[in-house]
């Protein structure tokens, strides 16, 4: 008899990737802007306190097998956008291009700018790991700390720095909280968490979440207010606190499927992720496409088709060298 299976964090997974899309096609439409800067914002640090957290949970060979994986990942579909990569290069000198790839191996990459979550959760495992028996708990958690308040300056808050316009405009190019940097936060409180799960699946409730996403919307709203935000809108304050609570809720939940439908969830939300990076990249000539208030459901939709056209693909003896990409 098949075994159901808890598919909460897998529907979180997707759900997820399609806000990710939104972040990324939002900025024509007020409202979907508004949804993507707040909700939006707390994917990819779930998404990064998933694989910690799990990590944590496993055997040795299994967290192994986990770091493998997502650095397989991040070189394939660098792979993948080899020719995206290319088209950005170009007109570009000699110093730009190679400070650029060298950022791609920390943060953001020339070729998809979404392979600065797989490097860093890795480095965010390798470097809490590392120190997690070496040092008090209380050095991580003081880590923690300093980078949560670092990613705030350097996004929502920077305006009230000492910067004049080029130093931010510097700032924002360089864009050290997609990094290496921001990794060390979400790994180091996805290592709390299961260090303490218990304790707080008895106080991590509904009603508190809903408090921490108000207070979440009351400093968004200020932070458009008085703008003092960066483009690179992506920590808040609340943010670490709110997702904490978030994310500890999606594992309190037992929400059952098959096993056949979490993996393919688990499979559609991989794909959707890295898919919908080359469709954007189709679309990036077409301004009619890119300001069209439907802009964000077409490139859902096709994200979606392309994703679901790869797994059914990927069955065939043929094609099952597509298993690759998920």
């Amino acid at each position: 008899m098949e075994k159901s299976r808890n598919a909460t964090i897998d529907i979180f997974r997707v759900v997820g990737a399609i806000l990710i899309i939104m972040i990324h096609t939002s900025s024509h439409n007020i409202v979907f802007y508004a949804v993507a800067n707040t909700l939006g914002r707390y994917v990819v640090p779930i998404f990064m306190m998933i694989t910690g957290y799990f990590y944590y949970h496993n055997k040795l060979s299994q967290k192994k097998k986990l770091l493998h994986s997502l650095l397989f990942l991040w070189i394939i579909w660098q792979v993948v956008y080899i020719p995206v990569g290319i088209n950005n290069l170009m007109g570009k000198s000699f110093l730009v291009i190679v400070v650029r790839l060298i950022q791609g191996l920390v943060g953001a990459s020339i070729f998809y700018n979404g392979s600065w979550y797989l490097i860093a959760t890795v480095f965010g495992i390798c470097f809490v790991d590392y120190l997690k028996d070496r040092w008090n708990k209380r050095i991580l958690f003081i880590i923690g700390v300093f980078v949560w308040l670092a990613d705030c300056l350097m996004t929502n808050y920077v305006g009230i720095l000492p910067l004049d316009q080029s130093e931010i405009h510097t700032l924002e190019l360089l864009n050290p909280h997609s990094s290496i940097f921001t990794g060390v936060l979400w790994i180091i409180i996805a290592y709390f968490i299961s260090e303490n799960i218990i304790f707080l699946k008895e106080k991590c409730t509904l009603g508190l979440f809903v408090i921490s996403f108000v207070l979440l919307l009351i400093e968004y709203t200020g932070i458009q207010h008085f703008n003092i935000g960066s483009l690179n809108n992506d920590m808040y304050v609340m943010l670490p606190i709110s997702a904490t609570v978030l994310f500890v809720i999606l594992l309190k939940s037992r929400y059952k499927v098959r096993p056949k439908i979490s993996l393919m969830l688990r499979n559609m939300a991989t794909l959707t992720f890295f898919v919908q990076f080359g469709v954007l990249a189709a679309f990036s000539k077409w301004n009619s496409v890119n300001s069209n208030p439907n802009y964000f459901f077409l490139v859902v939709v096709l994200t979606l088709l392309v994703s679901y056209a790869i797994i059914m693909l990927s069955k065939l003896r043929m094609f099952v060298f597509l298993k690759c990409l998920y």
